[in-house]
């Protein structure tokens, strides 16, 4: 019995079966990043909390060495902007998910793949795998390179 050396020499559809099941699990893989990114984005609160709290009339009592207002603003405006920068991400990769889905934005799915890449670990293996098979010629295939929306 001869079995077959690859992919190809199974006769029939099996690159497109391997992409399409590529697409289906990165899709997956995006909205479970996504989430994970906007669930661990709400742990900066803690910033904005604290910064509450430094400014704070309680705390100011308290201390016997009086605190700079900046400091308890300044933990808030960090807090903000890094909650709100972190939870982007997580939405853009669950939207990157959506459209990794219905083979939609392959372009927008490649920025998003290099903006993980920067997260690392799981954003560069996540990142990595997106832009590894993005980029395959069977994926533009998939994605009808060409027709409006890519």
């Amino acid at each position: 019995m001869v079995l077959p050396a690859g992919p190809d020499d199974l006769g029939g559809n099996s690159n497109a079966m391997d992409i399409d099941r590529r697409l289906r699990l990165l899709s997956i893989l995006h909205h479970v990043y996504g989430v994970f990114i906007c669930l661990m984005g709400t742990a900066l609160l803690a910033l904005v909390f604290m910064g509450v709290l430094l400014g704070s009339d309680m705390i100011a009592a308290e201390a016997d060495n009086v605190l700079p207002q900046w400091l308890g603003s300044g933990m808030q405006v960090i807090g903000w902007v890094l909650f709100l920068l972190i939870e982007v991400v997580g939405l853009l990769n669950i939207i990157s998910g959506s459209g990794l889905a219905r083979r939609r934005g392959r372009t927008f799915s490649i920025a998003v793949a290099i903006l993980d890449c920067f997260n690392v670990p799981l954003g560069l293996l996540l990142g990595a795998f997106t832009l590894l098979t993005l980029l395959d010629r069977r994926t533009e295939a998939a994605y009808g390179m060409g027709a409006p929306g890519d």
